[in-house]
């Protein structure tokens, strides 16, 4: 899978807005991006979260994408902080 953050978000991740409230999403799907990272980091594998979720046929592709995108998303914050305090 590569790294390029706006193919990752065309075929796997979504933003939705209500408001001023956007939630990165898996397209297609319910299921928030912050939702797969928390079970992550609860210690379900890829595996366990795929069975969870059999009935929306979520793939490796889509886990994968999760941590992508949360990894760019915690990096363009941090960039930007950085260049606050210049």
């Amino acid at each position: 899978m590569t790294c390029d953050l706006s193919e990752l978000t065309a075929q796997y991740i979504e933003i939705t807005t209500r408001g001023n409230y956007r939630t990165a999403r898996l397209a297609g799907t319910s299921i928030a991006v912050h939702y797969i990272m928390d079970l992550l980091s609860r210690g379900m594998s890829f595996e366990d979260i795929i069975a969870y979720y059999s009935n929306r046929q979520l793939t490796k592709e889509h886990i994968q994408a999760c941590c992508s995108y949360a990894y760019y998303s915690c990096q363009a914050f941090y960039d930007l902080h950085l260049l606050e305090e210049k």
